[in-house]
């Protein structure tokens, strides 16, 4: 029986494979600049345009595949305006489909259970949509209402794998305030005598994300 003198010798080699990208991005329906309601902010009933733009790398295979966007219950999910296109072709194509759901404020494009991209060049998808910012409690001004789009697909047997990316949109809205002045010094008024009432409306345009105000009414109220 031979002895080693030594420990055996060994080394590892290891390869990484590519791994698909994934961009968030968005604009604003309305930009009116100097109000505050500029591009990358929103008010309530305003639309933002959203895109998905998804890389995935050549020669690769991506079993159980999908992309998924789940609009939160600060947004309205236009499913009208949804649309989707592979290296620049609509889908449905080459296995892959759009599929909306009204009911879930969601979208997905599905995949074939094994989806391939042959080498030579990588494959872009790209999803577009619109979102209604709603009147809930959450959409105040100065917060930041966010959307994700996710990429998932098996890697190692039983390893699930996703990239992800998000954007958010800071919430804008008027900030209205109202000042009611009286020319009587004392307070006290005889019958027959004449009061002059001002009435001075601002939307406070100062720092914290103010937006124009539309359709603004004061209605004043005389006692009898």
């Amino acid at each position: 029986t031979l002895t080693p003198n030594t420990d055996p010798a060994d080394d590892t080699s290891s390869i990484v494979t590519a791994t698909p990208e994934i961009d968030k991005s968005r604009d604003t329906s309305i930009v009116s600049g100097g109000d505050g309601n500029g591009n990358g902010v929103a008010t309530i009933g305003e639309t933002i345009e959203y895109t998905v733009d998804v890389t995935i790398p050549d020669g690769l295979t991506y079993p159980f595949a999908s992309i998924s966007d789940v609009v939160d219950d600060e947004k309205d999910l236009d499913v009208a305006s949804l649309s989707a296109t592979l290296d620049g072709v609509p889908l449905p194509t080459n296995g892959l489909s759009l599929v909306p759901d009204d009911t879930a404020n969601s979208w997905s494009i599905d995949f074939p259970d094994t989806y391939a991209v042959p080498e030579g060049a990588d494959q872009t998808i790209v999803g577009t949509f619109d979102a209604v910012v709603l009147d809930v409690a959450s959409n105040v001004r100065a917060s930041n209402t966010p959307n994700t789009a996710t990429f998932v697909y098996d890697g190692t047997p039983g390893a699930e794998r996703d990239v992800d990316d998000s954007v958010g949109t800071i919430i804008v809205e008027p900030n209205i305030t109202i000042d009611k002045t009286n020319d009587d010094v004392d307070g006290v008024v005889s019958a027959g005598q004449v009061v002059n009432y001002d009435v001075v409306v601002t939307n406070d345009d100062g720092p914290g994300r103010v937006s124009a105000a539309y359709d603004t009414r004061v209605v004043a109220t005389v006692t009898a």
